[in-house]
């Protein structure tokens, strides 16, 4: 969540406790690693633990719930900070060379099969995800 206070150093941080009666230490710091996400053009919105998009640790039944659940790890109330990206997934077989997508089939066959690094690191942009070798599922037996 956006900070509401920021320190540009140690003492502004200790300044900014004893102001407060607050321990000079380390003490009661809420530390946020998850991410809100969600998939393009749906409407609900998962909680990611783990930071990463995509995790689905927690769907939310309504609203009330996903704004609740803001409130608590103090994020704006609202709709904002949701990573959008697009169903589907990248797997490659254990034994070939080529990575593939495939977005409404189990694997496989092959939906898309990119010819080179350039086209599926293109490819994991325009569907939010980081440029990257990560969350490629590897088929044994293909």
């Amino acid at each position: 969540p956006p900070a509401e206070v920021t320190f540009k150093n140690s003492r502004e941080y200790l300044e900014h406790r004893a102001k407060h009666g607050a321990p000079l230490d380390g003490s009661n710091i809420k530390i946020v690693k998850g991410c809100y996400w969600g998939y393009n053009g749906e409407d609900t919105v998962w909680w990611a633990e783990d930071g990463k998009a995509g995790t689905e640790t927690i769907a939310f039944p309504n609203a009330q719930t996903y704004l609740h659940h803001r409130k608590l790890l103090g994020f704006p109330e609202d709709g904002t900070l949701i990573q959008r990206i697009s169903k589907g997934f990248y797997w490659k077989a254990e034994t070939l060379p080529h990575v593939h997508w495939n977005e409404k089939t189990a694997y496989p066959p092959a939906e898309v099969t990119f010819q080179s690094s350039e086209e599926y690191m293109k490819h994991r942009a325009e569907h939010g995800m980081p440029e990257d070798w990560s969350d490629i599922k590897i088929v044994k037996g293909c």
